[in-house]
């Protein structure tokens, strides 16, 4: 898993040729819980679709995860944007598990303002969280 967050990581330069936006997100958790912050790239595939990923890093209350989300984004209407989001995480339990939720989000030129909810099928307590957060688009 670590190899292949690395790659990802130092093969989003050599991709940027094709790549649309990159970004670095920051959420922040309804629940109580922490949040967490994103580092990604989406490609476009026409009008009506962006195709990204992203390397997340997530604290909760008593755990963090860090993995790689898949989050295809379909235009909805003027900037408007709807994306499911589904990814394998590792926790700092040991515990591997897929993360999946369902984000809406609005773009401008450089900054994008979403909120979503994300679930987690891991054992710890804060398994869904809903969350709001704004990404520096570059």
């Amino acid at each position: 898993m670590k190899k292949l967050l690395i790659l990802m990581l130092f093969s989003m330069p050599v991709l940027a040729n094709n790549i649309s936006t990159g970004y670095l997100g920051v959420d922040s958790f309804f629940s109580g819980s922490k949040g967490s912050i994103q580092y990604g790239a989406q490609f476009s595939t026409g009008n009506e679709m962006n195709f990204g990923y992203e390397l997340d890093y997530t604290r909760y209350e008593s755990h963090y995860s860090y993995g790689v989300n898949i989050k295809p984004s379909f235009y909805l209407v003027n900037r408007f944007f709807i994306s499911p989001i589904a990814g394998f995480h590792k926790f700092s339990s040991d515990e591997y598990s897929p993360i999946y939720g369902l984000e809406a989000s609005h773009y401008w030129q450089f900054i994008e303002l979403k909120v979503g909810v994300k679930k987690t099928d891991a054992s710890i307590e804060d398994d869904v969280n809903y969350y709001a957060g704004v990404a520096l688009r570059f």
